[in-house]
């Protein structure tokens, strides 16, 4: 179902995942990818760039912008996945988070190896 109020898309906030099931987390990517995209769909596209442009990639700036790696992560936060907030403006931009980036970036790391896994 596509929700659109006074032209805006709306999605539903994704709910907390079973174990397990965080790459299947479903996020609106507005820094790099401009749509709705899983944390699975998000990594594949950055390998596939990778790929298909190793002479141009840029680790700082995969997809042309940098921070791109905090929609990923909100996205987690707000699924419960790592532990934090996060608060969004009225045009749907973050004002706010808090979470802590040691543990972000552990669990991360830990769901590249699940996806390498082919979990």
């Amino acid at each position: 179902m596509e929700v659109i109020i006074d032209g805006e898309k709306y999605i539903k906030a994704p709910p907390k995942a079973a174990e397990g099931k965080w790459l299947d987390i479903l996020f609106h990517d507005n820094i790099s990818l401009n749509r709705d995209v899983s944390i699975r769909e998000f990594f594949r596209e950055m390998l596939a760039k990778l790929w298909y442009d190793p002479e141009g990639f840029s680790g700082k700036r995969p997809f042309g912008n940098s921070c791109w790696y905090y929609p990923v992560i909100y996205a987690l936060v707000e699924a419960g996945a790592i532990e934090g907030s996060v608060t969004y403006d009225e045009d749907g931009y973050v004002e706010d988070s808090k979470f802590d980036s040691k543990e972000a970036d552990k669990f991360v790391q830990s769901l590249i190896s699940k996806l390498c896994a082919g979990e």
